[in-house]
């Protein structure tokens, strides 16, 4: 039988495409999925994941061992926790922290409060009742459903995320007790938690002395918010000193990408290219662009870092749109919260000039398929569960997912809220041509 292959398909195969890919991009391109997305679509989509949460969110507390809810607490009870078992999302965790986060911005953006009013409520509720906890944990010690991780903070996980986004939401909600636990984060992020000798804040796991690329988000953000509350800029020192430091050891540069982990008694351990981690970076060194102005020093070579890592991520995205687990491996599985950071970054970074604007294509293109896995209760599918840092290749092609993840849920929402803004953005306008679309300056001259 001959097989007769189109100068389109052989290319692909040339490129090291299979036939399968090829299939699905064929789909892809005749499909409205390569259509430019609607702002109404996009708002519509970023109000179900906000509507999910407020629809299964749980307030109470409840007796860990029978699941009871406990009312009176005149007397301190060990068993008692906060339902975690129905949902974490009134917990301390720094997933929370990138929903809060983001459901501030969406009011910022949106003018509507009720997405602000939601991180406020779940605030409100740990404030509410860590008193009782401080209480539990002096008697019989810090128990993990009792607020343990912010009783016995021992982690960059337990503060610099869901610091952050503190920060953030008191700025719409004044309360002193916001005010108060900002410095008991500032105080062990700052002065307690393990750094190297050049300050880079580091972790004694898998090793002594170990970087992740995922504490970037866990300490950049909270830095950086902190420099813009309080005006001083040894915050944003530390913060600059976190990415570079971090991005020193962790971005590989004839890459282009951030290797997942860093051990210092090694100097040839193995390099992973896992996604979320690669988002991790991507979104902490926009935050903290986006605070830092425009001469600080070391804003240019962060700016280089995010420019290399976007132009990579450009050439690994997956012909469906999303990215895969592993980046670089085209058999790992494709995952939507770090294709959510992706194109959450790429276009945060054009709207705010980071990022050269014919990027826009690849933001349109991951959207495009990221709202193809918003399901109908407002959950976002296929998000890798929480992941260590290992020299084990498998341990990451073996990761489960699932849907409704926040390590999805949360990025999908912020991708949404720079979508619309790249959309509506005055400096550019949006080309049809060829299938296919082209961002360009309004400024620019016209063909004749």
């Amino acid at each position: 039988m001959k097989i007769i292959l189109s100068i389109a398909t052989a290319a692909l195969i040339f490129h090291g495409v299979s036939i399968s890919q090829q299939e699905r991009f064929r789909d892809n391109v005749s499909a409205p999925g390569f259509d430019l997305p609607k702002k109404e679509e996009i708002r519509s989509a970023v109000q179900k994941i906000k509507d999910h949460y407020v629809r299964s969110t749980v307030y109470r507390i409840v007796d860990v061992k029978t699941g009871r809810e406990i009312t009176d607490f005149s007397t301190v009870d060990p068993n008692a926790g906060n339902d975690i078992g129905s949902n974490s999302y009134t917990n301390w965790e720094y997933t929370n922290g990138v929903l809060f986060g983001a459901l501030g911005a969406a009011t910022e953006y949106l003018k509507d409060t009720s997405y602000i009013d939601y991180a406020v409520r779940n605030y409100d509720f740990i404030f509410d009742n860590l008193p009782y906890f401080q209480r539990q944990a002096a008697r019989f010690g810090p128990k993990s459903y009792g607020y343990g991780k912010m009783i016995r903070m021992y982690s960059l996980d337990h503060c610099g995320s869901i610091g952050a986004a503190l920060i953030k939401t008191y700025r719409h909600h004044n309360d002193a007790r916001y005010r108060a636990w900002i410095d008991t984060v500032d105080a062990y992020l700052s002065r307690t938690h393990y750094r190297l000798d050049d300050g880079t804040l580091a972790r004694h796991r898998p090793q002594p002395s170990s970087l992740w690329t995922d504490d970037m988000y866990m300490s950049v953000p909270f830095l950086a918010q902190m420099g813009k509350l309080t005006g001083k800029t040894q915050y944003w020192d530390d913060a600059v000193q976190q990415v570079l430091g971090m991005s020193g050891r962790l971005f590989i540069p004839e890459k282009g990408l951030y290797d997942h982990g860093w051990n210092a008694n090694t100097t040839y351990d193995p390099r992973i290219y896992w996604s979320r981690a690669n988002g991790w970076a991507v979104m902490a060194m926009c935050e903290l662009l986006d605070v830092l102005p425009e001469n600080y020093k070391g804003r240019e070579k962060i700016l280089e870092y995010l420019q290399m890592e976007i132009r990579s991520l450009a050439e690994c995205q997956d012909a469906s749109g999303l990215w895969r687990n592993l980046l670089d491996k085209n058999d790992s599985y494709t995952e939507t919260s770090g294709s959510a950071m992706f194109v959450y970054g790429i276009a945060k970074g054009i709207n705010k000039g980071w990022v050269h604007f014919s990027y826009g294509t690849v933001a349109v293109t991951g959207w495009m398929a990221l709202q193809k896995m918003i399901l109908e209760d407002g959950r976002v599918a296929k998000a890798c569960a929480g992941s260590t840092f290992t020299n084990d290749i498998t341990y990451y092609y073996a990761r489960p997912t699932s849907d409704g993840e926040t390590f999805g849920n949360a990025p999908t929402l912020l991708a949404g809220i720079e979508m619309m803004k790249l959309l509506e953005n005055p400096a550019y306008e949006i080309l049809n041509a060829n299938n296919s679309y082209h961002f360009k300056l309004r400024s620019d001259p016209k063909p004749r």
